[in-house]
């Protein structure tokens, strides 16, 4: 069965409706004013997945993090950021990345040894000045060459949240206008359990990584028992390695570490990586995981689920090298495909955050681009998409169907996605799109509530006459946020006319 043939899978749980999309001849955004799907659309969603040596190598300069960077970050207040990344935590020794900067050592990374000038201590610092909140994945399996045995893992780890705790106190839950802020303390309350150990050379199978995760989890909770652990799902899921040799079925592995960590663990990271899989597959495994998950706890409601790593994927070539098609992870295509995942997610209300893949200059995924000859750096599209949005997160957001052709071809089945918002006082609204198509879209907008009314507000949108333009050296603005006044005159039925332009992510904001 192919991934999107998966979709229609049956299961315990399912994904609200208003992730589904229609197919149809013409787009119509339909929303009921009476039906809340999901209260204070968090900004936790708008969060970025930290390599610090990608970090490092790029945006930390003069033993600070450079300012611009501060200030293209600013604007997403309330996101989390996760240290200190991914595979780069499975090797990573907080030891070495904390205290005074001249005297640490070297450590391992993917690139050889290197001094951690942007350690444990400078990420906390560096989280209060944009006003996010801190996620840490910890080192379950040890040092490059040298794995370590259970007791190891407890010490080392229990010792980083000794340190965690007697610089920054103990974990206090936030509220969502509750971030961290310059002059204050920063608490770590999210621990995340590894990352990915169930794949690659060297994989764990499901009782090694429960085994491990337990023996640190319970250790980690007797210093601060109001942390919350975060395990991993399965990884790549929808991967036919998944069967091969001593690597388990998703099934299998899910199942495993729900039934063995138990309440121990608060949620689940889940890393979905698109558009080689379409958008509704990626969730239809998140779904399937939440199932195998869902009977292990005592609760019997679906875990909290953190998307600790998203993005566009880029295939490697049949000839050349992989780093050709890098650009398409940050191009407008990139950009319009992490904000459709973005979309479908400020609908699931068990998806606590999300954090794009990643904030570091090197490899596929560059939030900000490096010109090292003109020692500038320049955001990539995906910013400006991200940007977007976020102007657009108000408050609820309440249920839409959306019925969208599918001119652009994309194995998803639409064009067109939709969310509308509201805030809590009723009198700021917003509509947030996605349009795959190469062209110009008019869509029906159905709003009962505005029937016979004409209401004015502002588009902000990236969009562009191809979906492979990108941010360069050469054009470092070649596609940026821009916004236009908009007015809306709706029908007796409540129907008016929007514009979506071509390859576009949309933010309209309306006071009426």
């Amino acid at each position: 069965m192919s991934a999107d043939a998966a979709e229609q899978t049956a299961s315990q749980w399912k994904l609200p409706r208003a992730v589904q999309i229609q197919r149809s001849q013409e787009v119509l955004i339909e929303v009921d004013p009476n039906s809340v799907i999901r209260s204070a659309v968090p900004a936790a969603l708008f969060g970025f997945n930290i390599p610090w040596m990608n970090f490092q190598r790029g945006y930390w300069r003069e033993n600070q993090v450079r300012p611009e960077v501060i200030a293209w970050l600013k604007p997403f207040s309330g996101a989390v950021y996760r240290y200190p990344g991914g595979e780069w935590s499975n090797w990573f020794e907080w030891e070495k990345a904390a205290g005074p900067g001249s005297s640490r050592p070297e450590q391992y990374t993917t690139f050889g040894s290197t001094k951690a000038e942007f350690g444990f201590d400078e990420f906390l610092d560096f989280v209060k000045a944009v006003n996010g909140v801190p996620l840490v994945t910890v080192n379950l399996k040890g040092t490059k060459g040298a794995p370590w045995s259970d007791q190891q893992a407890v010490e080392s780890n229990v010792e980083w949240l000794q340190h965690s705790v007697q610089r920054e106190g103990r974990a206090v839950a936030r509220g969502n206008a509750q971030f961290c802020q310059t002059g204050t303390k920063c608490p770590v309350e999210w621990w995340e359990l590894g990352n990915e150990l169930d794949w690659g050379k060297g994989a764990w199978t499901h009782t090694e990584y429960v085994n491990r995760a337990r023996e640190v989890g319970l250790a980690m909770k007797n210093i601060d028992p109001a942390i919350k652990l975060i395990a991993h799902t399965t990884s790549s899921p929808w991967s036919t390695k998944r069967v091969i040799g001593e690597k388990p079925k998703a099934r299998d592995f899910d199942s495993a570490v729900g039934a063995g960590l138990g309440d121990l663990a608060y949620g689940y990271a889940y890393h979905p990586y698109y558009d080689g899989i379409s958008i509704p597959a990626a969730n239809h495994y998140m779904e399937r995981a939440i199932n195998y998950l869902r009977p292990t706890a005592s609760t019997g409601k679906p875990p909290p689920i953190f998307v600790t790593e998203h993005g566009r994927w880029p295939n490697q070539p049949k000839f050349g090298k992989w780093e050709t098609t890098w650009i398409k992870t940050g191009n407008l295509g990139g950009a319009v495909s992490t904000a459709d995942f973005l979309l479908s997610q400020m609908v699931i209300p068990d998806v606590r955050a999300a954090m794009w893949h990643s904030l570091g200059a090197r490899g596929p995924w560059q939030l900000f681009y490096l010109d090292a000859a003109a020692d500038a750096l320049y955001p990539n599209v995906v910013y400006w998409a991200l940007r977007v949005l976020r102007e657009g997160l108000i408050g609820d957001a309440l249920k839409v169907s959306v019925s969208s052709p599918n001119t652009s071809g994309y194995r998803g089945g639409y064009d067109v996605r939709a969310v509308f918002m509201r805030d809590s006082t009723h009198t700021r609204y917003s509509l947030l799109t996605i349009n795959r198509a190469e062209k110009e879209q008019k869509a029906r907008l159905l709003f009962p509530e505005w029937a016979g009314r004409k209401v004015k507000g502002q588009q902000y949108y990236v969009s562009g006459d191809s979906d492979a333009l990108a941010n360069t050296k050469e054009r470092k603005n070649a596609v940026t946020m821009r916004s236009r006044a908009v007015g809306l005159r709706f029908d007796d039925a409540g129907q008016a006319e929007i514009s979506l332009p071509a390859f576009s992510v949309s933010s309209i904001v309306i006071t009426p």
